[in-house]
Order: structure tokens, then sequence, then C-alpha cells
């Protein structure tokens, strides 16, 4: 596997990769574990790039299906886990005692088109001062992406989720996430690559 990369702390590890996967790796997992029977080339890929990530991480083979709240769980492992893909990208944080939620996004401009659909007021506000709005937008989508992933809540995406003002250039960004009356706050980290964004929090 190229290109493979993973971040380890002491809470959670976080890999991705491009999915990019050679015949050969294919027919030595498929050996191991078996397929769906994927009708999208591109769906077989992730499928994939996720199990050979997951085989990097633990040295063996293991897979994962998805409970009642549709969220990923590891069938022979403990470890919670979240999964993220874009069309380049595939991206899982994993931990033993943490909730997790990770998002990727590949930037491009059609992020404006559905701006109006995530953003509150106070997003808004500080969005039309930034000089990389579509940078910005990624970073504040991804950011509640990965917190409604986390989350075992319904959560509606401009008035229970608030990311507070940040720079392009940090690496954490503090969140609200508002429910029932109550206020959360979490941090996310926040990773590019590639044209890419990468957002997760382990809480």
């Amino acid at each position: 596997m190229q290109n493979f990369q993973i971040i380890n702390n002491s809470n959670y590890i976080v890999a991705f990769c491009p999915i990019v996967i050679q015949e050969n790796e294919f027919e030595i997992l498929s050996s191991k574990i078996k397929p769906p029977n994927f009708k999208s080339i591109k769906r077989k890929n992730e499928w994939f790039t996720i199990h050979l990530l997951l085989e990097k991480i633990f040295n063996l083979t293991t897979t994962y299906c998805y409970n009642k709240l549709n969220k990923p769980v590891l069938l022979n492992k403990s470890e919670n886990i979240s999964i993220s893909h874009s069309n380049k990208y595939v991206s899982i944080i994993l931990s033993k005692n943490k909730k997790v939620g990770i998002d990727v996004e590949e930037i491009t401009p059609r992020i404006h088109k559905i701006s109006h659909k995530f953003l509150n007021k106070s997003e808004k506000k500080y969005i039309e001062l930034a000089e990389n709005k579509t940078e910005m937008l990624y970073v504040i989508w991804c950011a509640k992406e990965a917190i409604y992933k986390y989350s075992d809540l319904y959560l509606d995406f401009p008035s229970q989720i608030i990311v507070k003002k940040f720079n392009l250039n940090d690496t954490i960004i503090k969140a609200e996430i508002i429910y029932d009356k109550k206020i959360k706050a979490v941090e996310l980290q926040v990773y590019k690559q590639a044209n890419s964004v990468f957002v997760w929090l382990a809480e």
C-alpha cells in the first residue's frame, strides 16, 4: 500500500491513504475475507482500502458492520471506529476508550452551493471576512460531519453544531454541540494534504 500514513497518540489512531489499490492486494485480501458484491468499482476500492488500513494497524485481518445508528462497529476488536472517504482518500480513526468521528473532503468550489444548509449566523459572519472562503467552508463542513459521526444523536448542522471562529493555519479548532438546552464543548484536529481536508475528534 503506497502513501499510507498514520497519526498515533495516547487516545486514538488516525490512518489514511489514497484510494489506489493493486489487483494483487485485492486477491490477497479476498482470500482472507469475503467482500460484498459491489456494483461500483469506486465502492469496491473504498472497501478494500479501509480493510487494508485496518490490517496495517492491527497486523491481522478484521472487518466491520453497521449498528442500528448506522455507525461502523469492528467485529472482532473492541476499538471505537469512524470511517470517511472522499474521491481521493479513505480515512479511519480508532480509539479504545474515546468516542470518535472523522471526515475527509476534497476541496472544490461546489461547497458554496450547499453552504446555506450547514452554516449558522455566527459562522457566516466570519466566513464573509475570510480570504479563502472555500477552504474555510470545508473545515466547517468536515468538523460538523465528524461531530455528527461522533454523536449518538440526530443533530441539525446549522442550529446544533457551532464551529467557533478559527484561522486556516489552526490545527485545533473548537466547536459546541447544543442538545436539549445543554452545551458540550469539543476540540477537533485539522489536517490538510493534497488539496484535501481531514477533521477528527476523540472525546
